[in-house]
């Protein structure tokens, strides 16, 4: 398996991961959506047409991730 391959390949294990989580917690993401690139680089990008007004990932509130959340918590704790 080359670089590239393996790079791949941890991208979509990492995908499925996140597209589960997603999924088991209420959300939606379009199974016309990818995890490709590394680092940086890192995106979501569609592997197919999607066709207008297809929802592409619906978040649930519990699978936000952001700093002030985070800062928050730590907050009420202190």
């Amino acid at each position: 398996m080359t670089a590239t391959n393996e790079e791949d390949g941890k991208n979509q294990r990492v995908w499925k991961n996140l597209v589960d989580w997603v999924e088991n917690e209420g959300g939606h993401v379009h199974p016309a959506l990818q995890l490709q690139g590394q680092g940086p680089s890192r995106g979501v990008v569609a592997i197919r047409a999607i066709p207008q007004g297809d929802l592409l990932i619906r978040m649930p509130p519990s699978c936000v991730i952001s700093g002030a959340s985070e800062t928050d918590e730590r907050n009420a704790t202190n």
